[in-house]
């Protein structure tokens, strides 16, 4: 089925739309059990990097956000600064091509009776498009995993482990990982120097795009977020325009500066803020911008459960 996306301003777009496909609840149930036993084999054997969470026990979103927000932290207290490049991966689940995830599988080790098992229920499968009342013809699914199938994160996380493997760790490189929420660390003493360790990991010879090359999925970079970490304040040099003089007198520091970043002729804007595995992590980790949204969120819904009470019935506020 084709469905549309929420709050897309144009409807004629074809990215104003997405396509699901429908999977029998029997199958969850056999796949849970399949990616209950690789997890635990990939627990017990440590498999997977210890950055790399999602679909693991004691792994979660907020160990995600911890191995970020330490990082940066730890750099800050030696008077560093962390650059953090967001990846986004188009179309993650669909771009699985099955023989690179096989591939991958078995460089890791897992044993053949599930590689097997998995060529069946992902090979050779086939499916419709229906919307307003159309119906396709038979379509050849060449790649992907199902999407919501409770087995597809535990296969994402064996496809994209190497994409962790373009950090070089003694040089200030690191890499975070939560299922396809991919961020990439640099630390160094200046963003320039930063960002340029971040543009080596992805455009060295082993580095992101060639991992995306080899594996059939597709980077889109202007979706991609860069933040700069740091509480290092420079001087002012002159007052921004329209300051007062009482103002311009008063403020005599301000954030330094965080430059550019330039990858394959697209250049990514330094953000104050950004908002990763539904947390936004602003750029000197005061969480206040994650604060007002909370707090939005949370007058929106005592709005409506205002709304829903009534004075003679119905529940109470």
């Amino acid at each position: 089925m084709v469905l549309r996306k929420p709050g897309k301003p144009n409807y004629t777009a074809p990215g104003a739309y997405r396509p699901i496909a429908l999977i029998r609840t029997i199958s969850k149930i056999l796949s849970s059990c399949i990616a209950d036993e690789l997890m635990q084999l990939s627990e017990k054997h440590q498999v997977l990097p210890a950055n790399h969470f999602g679909c693991r026990a004691g792994h979660s979103t907020s160990d995600s956000l911890h191995y970020v927000t330490k990082t940066a932290k730890d750099a800050m207290s030696k008077n560093k600064v962390v650059s953090v490049l967001f990846l986004d991966i188009k179309g993650a689940f669909p771009s699985v091509n099955l023989e690179h995830l096989i591939h991958d599988m078995c460089k890791w080790g897992v044993p053949r009776e599930y590689t097997d098992w998995i060529i069946r229920k992902i090979g050779g499968r086939r499916t419709t498009m229906a919307f307003d009342g159309y119906d396709s013809i038979l379509l050849t699914l060449p790649c992907s995993t199902d999407q919501g199938c409770p087995l597809s994160g535990m296969l994402f996380q064996f496809y994209n482990t190497n994409l962790l493997d373009v950090a070089n760790t003694s040089n200030g490189e690191d890499a975070v990982a939560f299922i396809n929420n991919t961020a990439l660390l640099a630390t160094a003493s200046t963003f320039k120097v930063a960002n340029q360790k971040l543009k080596a990991m992805m455009e060295r010879a082993n580095g992101g795009f060639a991992w995306a090359a080899s594996h059939g999925c597709e980077f889109t970079v202007e979706k991609f977020a860069l933040v700069g970490f740091t509480h290092k304040m420079q001087p002012v040099a002159t007052p921004p325009q329209g300051t007062t003089p009482q103002a311009a007198s008063s403020r005599k520091t301000q954030p330094v500066a965080r430059p550019a970043i330039r990858l394959r002729n697209l250049t990514i804007k330094a953000a104050d803020c950004h908002k990763f595995l539904g947390m936004f992590l602003d750029q000197e980790l005061h969480f206040k911008t994650h604060a007002a949204y909370a707090i939005k969120k949370g007058m929106t819904w005592l709005d409506q459960f205002q709304c829903a009470a009534r004075p003679s019935k119905g529940i109470s506020a």
